[in-house]
């Protein structure tokens, strides 16, 4: 899996491969595209296994598409 297919945002896939993110953790797989459906996600796992960019990443995908679509 890679990130482009759980994410869809220009500028947050710019973000992932200047950061040098090569794939999502198994746990980002499972967590993201439940999010940003809206579904309600309540994740356990170990010290760096990628929780916080679990919520990072669709919280700002989901923020630039409201901008987006509101013309800011």
């Amino acid at each position: 899996m890679t990130f482009d297919k759980i994410l869809s945002h220009p500028s947050i896939l710019a973000f992932v491969e200047e950061n040098k993110f090569k794939a999502p953790t198994g746990i980002q797989s499972l967590v993201i595209p439940d999010f940003i459906k809206g579904r309600s996600v309540n994740v356990i796992a170990k010290t760096g296994s990628g929780k916080t960019l679990c919520f990072a990443l669709p919280i700002c995908e989901l923020l630039k598409e409201a901008e987006e679509t509101r013309g800011v």
